[in-house]
């Protein structure tokens, strides 16, 4: 639906141009050309009066009611005085998001009132959504350039939407429970080609370990063992044998190296070492001490000494 935007003062006509325009586009066929020759055309005006005071909303049902109204097919005159600049560009994004064409009607004089902002005069030259303008007469007896408006509302095309404009379609009522299944499925697909690759591989690759480790690793720790142990104390020995003599003579023999037992659980080489005698410590005595005693024998007797225990 065409929108048709009237910006004015208080006291400029904006009212009667706006009763003018509907009366000549409700004439005019479906085709808009003025001949009449088409099916009827709507036209609803959505005036500022009806949406002021306590309890009327404002700007806000103002906008809320001409986005209701705003279409392809029929026409919405929005009758308010439009004096910001940011309100219009308002309603150019709704016509942008319904993809329908919509020009600015101009209507100068009036006087400014305290209880309304100031006017912010259209500029289409530096503002796209004040644009196409077209200023009403001045005299009250002129009449509207209706043709240029007609070709501005009905064969111009619409302004091209806008990303922040474009409205994101909505979802269907059964999108949770359809994306809950799809969930489902995949999580069951992934646990049976899950399965199917445990099947697949050794048994020794899923055996669980046990407290002594993997089969693998117990059988060459006993490999090991029986081997014995390796490095240069192991073949010292083979090292230190003489070669074979030239006349097929065996060389004499020598003494093998015995294995160690020092230690349980222990493999070594070299004899074992002999034990040494440990004197055994005497046990402490308690101390003694000397003193004098009498001896007796003779008329003087004897002093000597004796040992008395502590």
């Amino acid at each position: 639906m065409p929108l048709v935007l009237l910006c004015g003062l208080p006291g400029s006509g904006k009212s009667r141009r706006a009763e003018e325009l509907r009366a000549a586009l409700s004439a005019d066929g479906g085709d808009g050309d003025g001949d009449g020759d088409g099916p009827p055309r709507r036209v609803f005006v959505v005036s500022e009066a009806d949406f002021l005071g306590d309890g009327g909303g404002g700007r806000s049902a103002l906008r809320a009611e001409t986005e209701r109204l705003l279409s392809r097919r029929d026409v919405v005159i929005v009758d308010a005085g439009s004096e910001l600049k940011s309100f219009r560009y308002e309603l150019y994004c709704l016509c942008k998001q319904a993809g329908t064409p919509h020009c600015l009607l101009f209507c100068p004089g009036g006087a400014a009132c305290p209880d309304r902002p100031p006017l912010e005069p259209p500029d289409p030259g530096r503002h796209r959504w004040d644009w196409p303008l077209f200023a009403a007469p001045t005299s009250a007896d002129e009449a509207l350039p209706l043709a240029e408006i007609r070709a501005a509302l009905f064969q111009r095309p619409p302004p091209p939407p806008h990303r922040s404009t474009r409205a994101e379609p909505l979802q269907a009522a059964g999108f949770l429970h359809q994306l809950d299944r799809l969930t489902q499925d995949v999580l069951a697909a992934l646990m049976a080609a899950q399965r199917q690759q445990r099947r697949r591989l050794p048994a020794r690759a899923v055996r669980p370990r046990g407290r002594g480790g993997t089969g693998d690793g117990r059988r060459r720790r006993r490999r090991r063992r029986r081997r014995g142990p390796r490095g240069p104390t192991a073949t010292a020995g083979l090292a230190a044998q003489p070669a074979r003599q030239p006349g097929g003579a065996e060389p004499p023999a020598k003494a093998v190296p015995q294995l160690r037992q020092d230690a349980p659980g222990r493999r070594g080489t070299g004899p074992a070492p002999a034990r040494q005698h440990v004197p055994a410590v005497p046990e402490p005595q308690p101390p003694v001490k000397k003193a004098a005693c009498f001896l007796g024998g003779g008329a003087r007797g004897a002093i000597g000494t004796q040992n008395i225990e502590a």
